[in-house]
């Protein structure tokens, strides 16, 4: 009888356990974030307004340059605006001392320092250099959902910003 319940026990805790083992399979290795954010830079700097929503969730939320956007649709939208506004435009997200770790299941967080380089290209190859932009660093939380690390949440503290070309 004894066994009998130890078994029926054993049993039971196997079946507990089991949607937490299933979410925790499905889900992205945090590490993948890395490539999420390396994705990201590029997206920004190619101005890639198709690939650039892809690397959010439904319901994200970005902020920096004291705007907030809400939702893949105003996260699109955002680029799509600066691609038509500025096509020669000219960036580099350099993306460095990116940590992650788990947060849940089904979630991570971690920070990403950025050091932006900006300017306009037109018909200059090499585009003139004056020196970072901004440098910041992103916190972010990441969904691990279906197997693919997405941006659910990021915002950019601004640590040093170059000073307007009068003020320097």
């Amino acid at each position: 009888m004894q066994r009998r319940l130890a078994l029926a026990g054993l049993v039971a805790a196997s079946f507990a356990s089991q949607p937490a083992a299933a979410a925790t399979a499905s889900a992205a290795d945090p590490a993948s974030c890395t490539k999420t954010m390396y994705d990201y830079g590029y997206a920004r700097d190619t101005l890639d307004v198709a690939r650039y929503p892809s690397l959010f969730t439904e319901d994200a939320v970005i902020s920096f340059g004291g705007k907030t956007y809400s939702g893949k649709a105003e996260i699109a939208k955002e680029l799509g605006d600066i691609a038509a506004a500025t096509p020669n435009r000219l960036t580099r997200h350099v993306l460095t001392n990116i940590r992650v770790e788990r947060t849940g299941p089904l979630a991570a967080a971690g920070t990403v320092y950025l050091t932006l380089y900006a300017g306009a290209n037109g018909d200059t190859t090499p585009a003139p250099l004056e020196g970072p932009t901004t440098v910041g660093v992103y916190k972010v939380e990441f969904s691990l959902a279906g197997g693919t690390c997405r941006i659910a949440k990021s915002h950019l503290d601004v640590i040093f910003r170059r000073a307007p070309p009068a003020q320097r």
